[in-house]
């Protein structure tokens, strides 16, 4: 059975390893933790994992290795770094308005990748 599990009004914490913008652990909101609909972890959907990354504002899962997806996800800032990540990561959407939204993000980090200021998801849902 799924559970119900919500990462707006979360705040937003950040790595920029690899040339991404991580969030969605709900857990320990720090990027350790994080949990599926599904239980803890959930396997890779194939479509996916062929999706290059090739441009920025795509949105990813985060994952521990093969079928380790749980709530965190990423979106791609710097495509020339997320190329080695095709294949490894499963792509699931794309950014396709907002762009500065992604870029307001990208300038809150610090050297250490953690924003310096607090960046909440005030909202989020199912575009229709």
């Amino acid at each position: 059975q799924r559970k119900q599990h919500r990462v707006h009004g979360k705040q937003w914490y950040q790595r920029r390893v690899h040339g991404v913008a991580q969030t969605g652990d709900f857990v320990m909101g720090n990027g350790t933790g994080g949990e599926s609909i599904w239980g803890k972890k959930f396997k890779d959907e194939k479509p996916g994992l062929k999706v290059k990354f090739n441009k920025r504002g795509l949105v990813a899962m985060c994952n521990t290795g093969k079928n380790s997806n749980s709530s965190q996800f990423f979106f791609a800032l710097d495509p020339a770094k997320c190329k080695k990540l095709t294949g490894k990561h499963v792509v699931f959407g794309q950014i396709v308005e907002g762009l500065e939204v992604l870029e307001a993000i990208e300038q809150t980090g610090t050297g250490g990748g953690e924003p310096a200021v607090p960046v909440v998801i005030a909202d989020c849902g199912i575009l229709e």
